[in-house]
């Protein structure tokens, strides 16, 4: 379990070492819990030379909390989502490229699931994100030199992302579920309904795994602690 430290105005996050391949369908997971909710809260940033944004994605906070994602700079999510402080959250973003479209879910449930026409099939249906970026948890890592975005002031486990999109209902598995169900279903299930297996890297398919929480290299910035995390899911 990762704790960032109180404070917008500080560099508090984890990059992890990875080169990654070109993408055109992914899905991201992580818990999160927030600490203070005033202000946004980046979860993922990957980019290029400390400029260009491939892929974003944080929460807005009240009066209008919110979750989004942003893909080569269009925004492809932004559904509405409750968040209290204190309170733990799992969260799985879903984007395929090549079908132009989006999937959100909440504690291992479907929340959202669409596609911006306009967006999606006009710009980005088809387009491929640029590899060897920084992938960066906690922070926004671009524009450095116009000010510090603000940061997550609160806790995160269990930050994994995958190849694939998968963008259809979810429950919890059932007898050889997991053995016919690509990795980005496993990712989303498992994550959430069994979140400690293999300490908070649940996908088996390792070949599928772009990040894993616990074999992929990374290093700590600024305010952001390692802490012991107990074995109960959204309890850490």
């Amino acid at each position: 379990m990762m704790q960032f430290g109180e404070g917008v105005a500080c560099l508090r996050f984890l990059k992890y070492d990875v080169q990654l391949p070109q993408l055109q369908d992914f899905t991201l997971c992580l818990w999160f819990k927030t600490l203070n909710f005033t202000y946004p809260h980046p979860l993922f940033s990957y980019s290029k030379d400390e400029k260009e944004r491939l892929i974003r994605s944080w929460l807005t906070p009240p009066p209008f909390p919110s979750i989004h994602l942003e893909v080569l700079g269009h925004e492809v999510m932004d559904v509405a989502m409750h968040v209290e402080t204190g309170r733990w959250y799992q969260v799985c973003q879903a984007w395929s490229g090549s079908e132009g479209k989006w999937g959100l879910h909440v504690n291992g449930r479907l929340r959202a699931a669409g596609d911006n026409w306009q967006v999606a099939y006009n710009v980005l249906r088809g387009l491929r994100i640029p590899g060897g970026g920084d992938v960066v948890v906690g922070q926004e890592y671009t524009d450095f030199d116009k000010g510090l975005d603000d940061g997550i002031e609160g806790e995160v486990f269990g930050f994994n992302l995958v190849r694939g999109a998968h963008l259809r209902p979810s429950g919890r598995p059932h007898g050889n579920e997991l053995e016919v169900n690509p990795p980005d279903h496993e990712l989303i299930v498992r994550s959430y309904g069994d979140c400690v297996a293999r300490r908070g890297a649940p996908v088996s398919d390792k070949r599928s795994v772009l990040v894993s929480w616990t074999r992929t290299p990374v290093a700590v910035f600024g305010g952001a602690v390692i802490a012991e995390a107990r074995p109960v899911c959204g309890d850490f």
